[in-house]
């Protein structure tokens, strides 16, 4: 079996099948969902979404508010919708 060696900057394994590519992106993230609001951690970020690690149960197709301070930027705020999810090992 051939591996492949990357210099790629990308952290996620799975980057060669996404559309868009994801950045590891350690820390910590708000979230509102259903009226309630909690932290987490961020895992990964991209132009196609971002990956959280979570507590809180999170199911497709939950909306959600997310806030986060941009590396080096801004703190934003943003809307998304929960597009997959696996649970903790």
């Amino acid at each position: 079996m051939n591996k492949a060696v990357t210099n790629s900057p990308f952290e996620d394994k799975g980057y060669f099948r996404r559309q868009y590519p994801r950045r590891a992106m350690k820390r910590k993230v708000g979230i509102l969902c259903d009226g309630t609001y909690f932290v987490c951690d961020s895992g990964e970020v991209g132009e196609g979404g971002m990956s959280i690690l979570s507590d809180y149960v999170l199911t497709e197709g939950h909306e959600l508010v997310v806030s986060f301070q941009v590396p080096g930027g801004d703190f934003v705020f943003l809307r998304g919708t929960v597009r997959s999810t696996q649970k903790r090992g």
